[in-house]
């Protein structure tokens, strides 16, 4: 792992930024660092904790999961330029539900929780648009994972009622907010 300085133009192009004034991109830009990592090494492990937020720059990264049945680790998604990660424990400190690694050597920019938290204190408008954002995002992916769960669940209720049945219970009816 290596800091270099972090290149300003490419905010303007990272959808989690979207709508930032040139100074909310330098209030982000006082708080962020680019960090990069080669093919391979691991950016986030499952079930521990950091509290960074993470955003490609270059390079794609895979979140991997490991299976509680099998002990396989399942490839969950690929994390393409202009696309985060870790806003889970970064905004709920936690540890991470599963791990990132790079698939090949990829720059990322990283944003520290406790200076992310500076900002907020600060009352600065970049902070609350940065939040803002990744609720938009949380949103779209819980919608995807919603419809995906609907097709699993519709699959498998052509047979008996199976794991799916009970997750899906699990996950709409028992939560606890």
């Amino acid at each position: 792992m290596t800091s270099t300085a972090l290149p300003r133009e490419r905010l303007s192009q990272i959808p989690l930024l979207a709508n930032f004034t040139a100074r909310e991109a330098e209030d982000l830009f006082s708080i962020a660092e680019t960090v990069q990592f080669q093919p391979g090494a691991t950016v986030l492990a499952e079930d521990e904790e950091s509290c960074n937020l993470w955003i490609v720059l270059e390079g794609t990264c895979e979140i991997v999961k490991q299976s509680d049945q099998t002990g396989h680790k399942v490839v969950l998604a690929e994390v393409q330029p202009h696309q985060h990660f870790g806003e889970m424990s970064f905004f709920h400190p936690a540890p991470h539900s599963a791990s990132v690694r790079a698939k090949t050597a990829v720059k990322l920019l990283r944003i520290d929780r406790e200076a992310y938290h500076r900002l907020v204190d600060g009352q600065c408008p970049a902070a609350y648009k940065l939040a803002f954002n990744t609720i938009g995002g949380l949103a779209e992916r819980l919608r995807r994972a919603s419809d995906r769960l609907a097709d699993l669940d519709s699959a498998a209720n052509a047979k008996p009622p199976s794991e799916w049945s009970t997750f899906r219970s699990k996950m709409f009816d028992a939560w606890n907010l």
